[in-house]
């Protein structure tokens, strides 16, 4: 009978590890930030996207097609105690285009999205975003890109043109 008893008592040990370990599971799986490649333009305005002075007239696009222009900096400064990315990226008041746009880590063969605005519509300048911690990183310099995604500002649908722009990442 006392056999029994260990037995048992043994079974809901194991059952009880297996639980915890599936609920574990989960959740590290429902809260990875996972960075998004919307079809349309998120709703909200980035929060770190800053209104800028208006830079001229809207570019002429034709029907169903977009017109855009960009200012950037190719240097983006990873701040790993504040998890914030500093970047300049500025989509004049001129463009017909929203944007969404990725920090990209390129590593050997290995991509890491590492930061991701929200919506920035012509006439934005953002300066910084959030660093998506999913990926150890060290003190240092490596390479990316930015992934600039387009969205019409009218239907919010997104382009078929995205643009690739490298760029030099500083770790501290």
């Amino acid at each position: 009978m006392k056999n029994i008893d260990k037995s048992k008592k043994l079974n809901y040990i194991l059952i009880g590890i297996i639980i915890i370990l599936l609920v574990g599971i989960v959740i590290a799986f429902f809260s990875y930030k996972k960075a998004i490649v919307p079809d349309y333009a998120p709703g909200v305005i980035d929060t770190n996207a800053i209104k800028t002075p208006d830079d001229g007239s809207k570019m002429n696009k034709s029907e169903g097609g977009g017109s855009v222009s960009l200012s950037y900096s190719n240097v983006v400064s990873v701040d790993l105690s504040k998890k914030e990315i500093k970047m300049y990226f500025k989509n004049p008041s001129k463009s017909t285009q929203a944007m969404v746009i990725q920090v990209i880590l390129e590593s050997g063969n290995e991509e890491y999205i590492i930061g991701q605005t929200d919506r920035v519509p012509s006439g934005y300048t953002v300066y910084n975003t959030k660093f998506l911690d999913i990926v150890s990183l060290k003190a240092g310099g490596y390479t990316g890109r930015f992934n600039v995604m387009y969205y019409d500002e009218e239907t919010e649908e997104k382009a078929i043109v995205n643009t690739n722009i490298p760029i030099k990442i500083d770790v501290k």
